[in-house]
């Protein structure tokens, strides 16, 4: 693996990381009594908490590798084949 193939993967956590918990946090914070949020809001922040990895791997393709990057990561996630 070389450095940039490194440093790409470190920000791909480090940001999916700080993503999923921005809108997770509210849940774990209600589930412990420090704030009081309706079930129905907790529960559309734990799903936009839980796409994190995806949002965020669409975002890195095309700031590292502009459309065609993203078009790659698109095409490679709906290219199934089936054996």
């Amino acid at each position: 693996m070389n450095d940039n193939t490194r440093k790409e993967l470190v920000q791909f956590f480090i940001i999916t990381i700080v993503f999923s918990w921005l809108f997770w946090l509210p849940g774990v914070l209600a589930y412990f009594g420090v704030i009081d949020a309706p079930a129905v809001v907790l529960k559309v922040l734990e799903l936009v908490g839980a796409i994190g990895p995806a949002a965020v791997a669409l975002f890195l393709s095309r700031r590292l590798a502009g459309k065609k990057g993203l078009r790659a990561l698109l095409r490679s996630a709906i290219n199934v084949k089936a054996h």
